[in-house]
């Protein structure tokens, strides 16, 4: 990535925006392969995480932010189809390809390996995976595994809000300990499933941790009894007035 002049940028972290950076984002593969179809229930939190990571680092300064994947995937409930390549015919075997055996004698597609043309990678045909008990796979050769996608996300135009920033969020336990930049009585931070609903918020409506204002020094904690939440992807919100100024992705209780 250095030689590329991108800087790696921790998941937790926003990173200098004058530079070009490189962050990840999502576990839709590592539910897609340990959870199958119940990938489903993944999905929309997942999305969720995506949206507010590029609205977290937008607001943090970031003039542009482009999300791209490295592949697609098949993903049917109830099992992919199996076609039989004997283990004794490969090398090694996964879901959609395999590495076969140099003597290997079969009708199935063989293609070059890009990263090295002598070796060759023989493909599970159509849907078809060689395993069994596969909901969830890729590796293939068909346009949803193969097409994947890029999308490019700009800063809209600066807010009377410009210029407040969430310098630090940490989670000691129960407390979530909250540093904003400028040190303004005027605002006011929240922690919510979606940042424009108040109603989301995940104190009650008469509890005196909703919309806490912070200190002199910029600082305030927010405390959450509720051990339910714990868990659960949210965004903290720094307001003024209502109006979202400021917003940081998070996990309750997780650093």
């Amino acid at each position: 990535m250095a030689d590329c002049g991108l800087t790696w940028i921790d998941p937790s972290q926003t990173g200098k925006p004058e530079q070009c950076g490189w962050t990840e984002v999502g576990a839709f593969d590592r539910y897609g392969h340990d959870q199958g179809a119940k990938l489903a229930w993944r999905i929309h939190e997942e999305l969720s995480g995506v949206r507010q990571r590029i609205e977290e680092l937008l607001q943090a300064g970031w003039s542009s932010v482009r999300v791209v994947t490295d592949h697609g995937w098949l993903w049917m409930p109830g099992c992919l189809p199996k076609v039989d390549l004997p283990t004794h015919l490969t090398v090694s075997k996964w879901g959609r390809c395999a590495l076969p055996d140099p003597q290997a004698k079969h009708q199935l597609p063989v293609v070059p390996w890009f990263w090295g043309n002598e070796h060759p990678v023989v493909l599970a045909p159509g849907v078809a995976v060689f395993q069994n008990g596969v909901e969830y796979a890729h590796g293939g050769l068909t346009l949803q595994e193969a097409l994947t996608l890029s999308m490019h996300f700009r800063r809209e135009q600066v807010s009377s809000g410009a210029g407040v920033v969430v310098t630090g969020a940490r989670w000691v336990g129960f407390k979530l300990k909250i540093s904003i930049d400028p040190a303004d009585s005027t605002l006011r931070a929240d922690i919510r499933r979606k940042a424009a609903d108040p109603s989301s918020s995940i104190f009650k409506t008469n509890d005196p941790q909703k919309e806490k204002a912070p200190d002199g020094e910029g600082t305030l904690t927010l405390f959450v009894e509720d051990d339910s939440v714990v868990g659960q992807a949210a965004v903290l919100v720094i307001l003024r007035n209502g109006e979202v100024l400021a917003k940081k992705a998070l996990t309750i209780g997780e650093n």
